[in-house]
């Protein structure tokens, strides 16, 4: 057996050990594995040159505190996305981002449990039967887990990152975008030019935390201006596709003609109002001005060209910043929470009021 590979078993061992316990020493090594003392020295040598044991000359080695290996660099990135059955278009992205990140820093990037019935007590199996779990940056895929126990591995200074719509609840690392306040910065621009009839088209199609920051971001604008969101001038699409919130709102405009302006929670449902203000015979900005916030989606929508909104670029975005992040993870033993925010596209679809629509 060569030192690496004795190296490598001790290494898996190691997660049995609290701080300050004792290994075996060399010739106790030796003896166990069938290995002249050389290797087991050898082996020894390297968990120490990785700064996770102490070795003391002719005693047992020291068990060394994961929060003293401060500065190691780990060799890869690992991106987890369990308990979902496949990567959506927003997931890929943000691994792109990722492996275009982990390349410029010489580092490697990995992608396993998309296992929807993975549980949890697996995964953490998986994750501590690696080589070398604390030189491995762990990285979350748009999923932050509810079982908080995950984030025990910050104590045990396992690099981590959480990747996501929304920032967590709890202090953890985490890279997002910040919904709340794209909404709340779109509807701050209408109420500048002077609208105070403002409408919200919404998408409420899972009920998640994420639609209800989108829907915050809109209240805490108006209130800001002593405006109120009014019951009735809230849209909600449960479809997800951009032709239902077309067809939702060329049923519901022309009840509520006195609105001037519309909110929207993102490019798909500003493209279907979009066009139902054209096939209305709406004019936007004149009569009706429409804003929108959110990623630009990869694929084309109707319209979309046209509307103005505040854009939070690519999730590539995310999968980078998370990359930085995880590679001063130990620099930074604070946790880091980024909220990405977004740049104003104005393309011609907003404007001061004009009067009601009808």
């Amino acid at each position: 057996m060569a030192p690496e590979q004795l190296a490598a078993l001790l290494r898996r061992s190691l997660r049995h050990y609290i701080p300050d316990s004792k290994l075996p020493g060399r010739d106790a090594l030796a003896a166990r594995f069938d290995v002249p003392p050389r290797v087991a020295a050898a082996a020894l040598q390297l968990l120490a040159d990785e700064g996770l044991i102490r070795v003391v000359p002719r005693r047992e080695s020291v068990v060394l505190d994961p929060a003293a290996r401060q500065g190691r660099p780990f060799r890869r990135v690992v991106a987890l996305s369990p308990f979902i059955p496949r990567l959506n278009s927003f997931q890929q992205s943000i691994l792109r981002g990722a492996d275009r990140q982990c390349r410029a820093r010489g580092l490697k990037l990995d992608d396993f449990a998309h296992d929807v019935d993975l549980s949890r007590a697996d995964l953490l199996d998986a994750i501590a039967g690696q080589e070398d779990p604390t030189r491995i940056g762990w990285m979350f895929v748009n999923h932050i887990p509810p079982d908080q126990s995950l984030l025990h591995w910050r104590i045990r200074s396992i690099p981590l990152v959480l990747v996501d719509d929304r920032s967590p609840t709890q202090p953890t690392n985490s890279v997002c975008f910040d919904v709340q306040r794209v909404i709340y910065e779109a509807t701050r621009t209408l109420m500048m030019l002077g609208h105070v009839r403002i409408g919200y088209a919404g998408d409420l199609r899972h009920q998640d935390a994420i639609s209800t920051d989108r829907r915050r971001g809109f209240e805490l604008a108006l209130a800001s201006g002593g405006l109120e969101a009014r019951a009735d001038w809230l849209f909600h699409d449960d479809s997800g596709t951009h032709e239902e919130p077309r067809r939702l709102l060329v049923r519901e405009m022309p009840s509520h003609t006195e609105l001037t302006a519309l909110v929207a929670a993102d490019v798909k449902i500003g493209s279907g109002a979009m066009q139902a203000a054209a096939e209305l015979g709406i004019a936007v900005p004149d009569r009706l001005s429409i804003v929108a916030g959110g990623s630009t989606p990869r694929e084309p929508l109707p319209l979309a060209d046209r509307l103005s909104r505040f854009d939070q670029g690519s999730p590539e975005l995310l999968g980078s910043a998370a990359v930085d992040v995880l590679a001063n993870a130990f620099e930074h033993p604070e946790p880091v929470q980024i909220m990405l925010g977004a740049n104003w596209l104005d393309v011609g679809s907003v404007g001061p009021p004009s009067g009601p629509i009808g």
